[in-house]
């Protein structure tokens, strides 16, 4: 890979992810019909965790629609420019221990104001080419960091 291309900046627009959503409602879905299975558990102790269940995918939904990023450039000097959903631009930069695999990578930003965030990264929210960009970038950002 050229150095000049490395340095381009990347910019990420995500969308929102199909696959995620039908794992995040099959997950809730499982836990519901869980509790219709034979336990020794009285109608009361199903019914709070019917409402943890509840509250538990609701939170997941709403953590996701507010704290989501919006659009991401990945700058040249390696440091990330995120624009969060309320319209905030925060500068981060990407800490060790992120995973990147062909089908998911999961991202450890860490802000300039003392809060990380995880972003997740499925195939199915970016392009398919710049997802292919991005785990290849990745990959060499780390081997480059290691060496140093």
């Amino acid at each position: 890979m050229s150095q000049k291309k490395y340095r381009q900046p990347l910019d990420l627009k995500p969308r929102s992810s199909r696959r995620l959503f039908l794992i995040l409602l099959t997950v809730h879905l499982l836990a519901v019909s869980a509790l219709f299975l034979p336990t020794t558990l009285p109608w009361y102790g199903r019914s709070m965790l019917l409402f943890a269940i509840i509250l538990s995918a609701w939170s997941t939904l709403y953590k996701a629609r507010f704290q989501t990023i919006k659009n991401a450039c990945w700058k040249m000097n390696g440091d990330f420019e995120l624009e969060l959903l309320n319209g905030k631009y925060v500068p981060a930069h990407l800490l060790a221990g992120s995973l990147v695999t062909e089908w998911l990578i999961i991202l450890h930003l860490a802000c300039t104001d003392n809060c990380k965030h995880q972003w997740l990264i499925l195939p199915d929210m970016i392009e398919r080419e710049t997802y292919r960009r991005l785990c290849v970038r990745l990959r060499q950002w780390y081997a480059d960091t290691d060496d140093q």
